[in-house]
């Protein structure tokens, strides 16, 4: 059994205060605002529960968005920060740029995409991304009815049309869950159980995972809370 799996239910699991207290306050936010989504400030908070996330700049300007992208090394992705959580990719607001000459334009870009599909949304700043080479792509959303770790729905959607529900009740019946999946995404998804285990308040959560020659690693991801 993977390192990751078994830390799931150990003790160690639960020493994610730092990153609980994230959660509180996020939650805390989402509720004033009466949004109740979040696909932004949750990628910090997987990376402080041992989440592989592909490496993310947050950007507030055109002059950041270039030293981000000369940071990371291009080709990166560039995606919008939004007052209310949208599908990005669905809004065509999710640009590929594969050099410093199409940085300068790329923050003018985004912008301009939000503008034209989702004219009712605020655009904050922009994500500059890593681009990890893809092999295949998994998207797993996990859905709980009432306020309680135990028991909850998951969806895994592969890149080549699969689809897997499972419903988890019990600790044991998730580690056996989770040692069924590929070796390459074990570490990353019992991590990300880990998450939405120690923080009932979520209703759903959704992560999107690529699969590459160096690993998996999370692209992106949603949550919603109760309320």
């Amino acid at each position: 059994m993977l390192d990751s799996v078994k830390r799931l239910f150990s003790k160690d699991a639960s020493g994610f205060e730092k990153a609980r207290e994230k959660v509180k306050e996020l939650i805390k936010r989402l509720s004033k605002s009466g949004e109740k989504k979040d696909n932004t400030e949750i990628l910090e908070i997987f990376e402080d529960y041992g989440v592989d996330v592909a490496p993310y700049r947050k950007v507030f300007t055109k002059t950041e968005l270039k030293d981000a992208a000369e940071e990371l090394g291009c080709p990166v992705m560039v995606k919008p920060i939004t007052t209310k959580v949208i599908t990005r990719a669905e809004a065509k607001a999710v640009i590929r740029v594969d050099s410093a000459e199409e940085a300068d334009k790329a923050y003018a870009q985004v912008i301009g995409r939000i503008v034209s599909s989702t004219p009712w949304v605020g655009v904050t700043g922009v994500l500059v991304q890593e681009l990890i080479p893809e092999e295949d792509k998994l998207s797993i959303s996990w859905q709980r009815e009432k306020k309680r770790s135990f028991p909850f729905k998951w969806i895994r959607r592969f890149l080549k049309g699969d689809r897997e529900e499972s419903k988890a009740s019990s600790k044991e019946e998730l580690i056996s869950q989770v040692e069924g999946l590929p070796p390459n995404l074990q570490e990353v998804v019992s991590a990300c159980h880990l998450v939405w285990i120690e923080n009932p308040e979520l209703s759903s959560m959704e992560v999107d995972i690529v699969a590459g020659p160096q690993g998996c690693k999370v692209v992106d991801a949603r949550v919603s809370i109760f309320g």
